[in-house]
């Protein structure tokens, strides 16, 4: 054998090494793309759930909205229905009662209209609250993800480098004992 061997094996080292390095650096690229990706994720999971929070906010407050306009609305016809029966003679204390029974009912009526429109609004706005805490929890679900995602490309990548440095080693070793280098 010439003498030119070791150089071979310099350069072959040289390259391996610089293959092994730019392995690395790509690894870690894919490593905080995969990071990013999930941060962009999560974050886009927290907006979705603070645009449901803002929903439920304004629900809460057209509900109060509609409550006040039923009650009203349900005033003004007692009102009226009052006037027209004085306007026609019936007296509110007559003894079967039954004109108090009229305003009872309409008076009823509309409570149970707005008990029914609460309910409802209520239910929507718990809805929202729970598509909210949905949300975030997918964001965090992400982002735990994301991370180990991160995580294992940088972990396989360092059990690669790892293994070329071995083979490496050996090959070197084993060359060097080969041609009585050392």
């Amino acid at each position: 054998m010439s003498g030119i061997e070791p150089w071979i094996l310099a350069s072959s080292i040289a390259t391996t090494g610089v293959g092994m390095i730019s392995g690395q650096a790509q690894a870690q690229a894919q490593a905080q793309a995969a990071r990013q990706a999930a941060e962009y994720q999560r974050q886009m999971a927290e907006n979705n759930a603070l645009a449901a929070e803002q929903q439920a906010d304004l629900e809460k407050k057209m509900a109060e909205k509609r409550l006040a306009a039923i009650r009203q609305e349900g005033a003004g016809q007692s009102g009226a229905l009052r006037a027209r029966m004085a306007r026609s003679g019936v007296s509110l204390l007559d003894e079967d009662g039954s004109a108090m029974d009229v305003l009872g009912q309409v008076a009823a009526d509309y409570a149970g209209h707005a008990e029914a429109e609460k309910w409802k609004s209520d239910y929507a706005v718990q809805n929202l609250l729970h598509r909210a805490e949905t949300y975030r929890h997918g964001g965090l679900l992400a982002d735990m993800e994301g991370a180990a995602r991160a995580g294992a490309i940088r972990s396989s990548s360092m059990s690669s480098l790892t293994q070329g440095l071995l083979g490496l080693t050996h090959n070197t070793l084993a060359s060097g004992h080969k041609y009585n280098w050392w």
